[in-house]
């Protein structure tokens, strides 16, 4: 059977399992599984091995401790605070309160690194508001849907941790990297919703105006916030701490900070715990999955082929 063949087995298999609802780690696994039985004469239990040591990492363990983080400021209700500020300094624009949504969860991601974790929560915050008001369902869904997707961007994003983790790659360069697009990429996104209700007005009210002296509260109302993500991205950034010790602090700060606001409970912190565990244990499944079947690509000659086939293309190596 020829290389294309078999991944065209693969490949479409998996498609399938998908299409029937089956969860991504699931489907990966049971691909990657049928793939060593048939098209490998590998020993399942090397496989096995090598998709485990890809999780055993110190550098992982960022990943729950960065949504402890964020999910502890979210079950502590002290995030409504950080909306709050941040509505005030944006909601007398027009379509401010979805350019809210936009913004806070561009900083909830500075301290969290999990899509799931902001679009659960601003969408508990924020719909019933938009709803309220009478915003566009469309513009409502689409503004939390989007804000949430700047989590995998803006550092310290957990999708980057196990990027880094999987090609070998410095995290604290790829959260350097990502940093200006993701700012330029939420600016983008708040400038997208003001320029839709400015052509359409029908999407959004009209915003209440605030004063200049509530603006500055605002700033001082958001500045724990801002406080927290430069501690955490400049200890990275400068070298002082590994993107683990970072999020050990970060997770530190989530406590105080719940503390602070009186809004500590055992329940938020074991919701906060049980959240993180989950998220880390789904991504956890999907990377050894993946790699399982990575593995087999590269047994059976598929990821040599794809090498070649691109660097036999006439664009050169920019273009490839």
């Amino acid at each position: 059977m020829t290389v294309w063949a078999t991944t065209a087995i693969l490949l479409g298999g998996l498609l399938v399992i998908l299409a029937i609802g089956t969860e991504i780690a699931v489907g990966i696994g049971i691909m990657a599984a049928i793939g060593i039985l048939l098209f490998t004469d590998q020993p399942l239990q090397q496989f096995l091995w090598t998709a485990f040591n890809e999780t055993n990492s110190f550098t992982l363990t960022a990943v729950p401790l960065f949504v402890f983080m964020g999910t502890m400021f979210a079950n502590t209700g002290v995030v409504r605070k950080l909306f709050s500020g941040v509505d005030k300094l944006l909601g007398s624009l027009s379509g401010g309160l979805a350019m809210t949504v936009i913004g806070s969860s561009a900083v909830f991601g500075a301290m969290s690194g999990s899509s799931i974790a902001a679009a659960a929560t601003f969408g508990k915050i924020s719909f019933p508001e938009m709803e309220e008001q009478g915003y566009n369902h469309r513009l409502a869904l689409g503004s939390i849907a989007m804000g949430g997707t700047l989590s995998v961007l803006i550092p310290p994003s957990i999708i980057l941790v196990v990027y880094g983790q999987w090609l070998n790659v410095s995290v604290s360069r790829l959260f350097a990297a990502a940093l200006i697009p993701g700012v330029i990429f939420a600016l983008l996104l708040m400038l997208t919703v003001w320029v839709r209700v400015k052509l359409n007005p029908s999407l959004a009210p009209r915003s209440p105006s605030y004063g200049w002296r509530v603006k500055l509260l605002a700033i001082k109302e958001i500045s724990p916030w801002l406080g927290i993500i430069i501690l955490v991205l400049g200890v990275i950034f400068g070298g002082i701490m590994t993107p683990t010790e970072a999020a050990s602090l970060g997770a530190f700060l989530g406590i105080a900070v719940a503390l602070a606001y009186r809004q500590m409970s055992f329940r938020a912190l074991k919701d906060s715990a049980l959240t993180a565990l989950k998220i880390s244990a789904m991504l956890a499944l999907v990377v050894m999955s993946a790699r399982m079947l990575a593995h087999v690509f590269l047994f059976t000659g598929f990821t040599e082929e794809v090498s070649s086939f691109m660097l036999g293309l006439p664009f050169g190596k920019y273009g490839t």
